[in-house]
């Protein structure tokens, strides 16, 4: 534990220094063993983030379930600004409605749900993104 000292000459000073080295290394080495701890209780698996009009998003939904995704989460009424312009959820008027598809599966599943998906994205436009995750889920899938 860091204690309060009076820094008032180089060895108290060294002293100091030492002591945060110590609690430095036993920071990280309890980081160390809880990461890996965590590591050993997850799923590796690939992240998918898909951006599409609300016009494409049941189409979309039918294309994941047919690939043998069982589970997703939707953000409806996304904005921002990408190649079709800028996007308001909050415009009333000329809304342009956008919905984010988020699901996570296994590499194998992904590389199949991939295959389906770029070909009908030519279509949705919209982005897909996809990266590397660990789950930490209380079922098996």
């Amino acid at each position: 534990m860091l204690r309060a000292h009076k820094i008032n000459t180089p060895q108290s000073r060294f002293k100091l220094v030492e002591e945060l080295n110590q609690n430095f290394l036993e920071l990280f080495n309890d980081y160390d063993v809880f990461w890996e701890e965590v590591m050993n209780n997850s799923i590796a698996m690939k992240r998918f983030e898909v951006i599409v009009e609300m016009e494409y998003h049941d189409a979309l939904i039918e294309l994941l379930k047919r690939s043998g995704i069982r589970g997703y989460t939707v953000i409806k009424d996304a904005g921002g600004r990408g190649a079709r312009g800028l996007r308001n959820p909050d415009d009333r008027i000329l809304p342009d409605e956008n919905a984010v598809t988020i699901f996570a599966c296994k590499e194998d599943l992904a590389q199949k749900v991939l295959n389906e998906l770029q070909p009908a994205m030519k279509g949705f436009g919209g982005i897909c993104m996809i990266s590397d995750c660990h789950a930490q889920t209380h079922f098996d899938n």
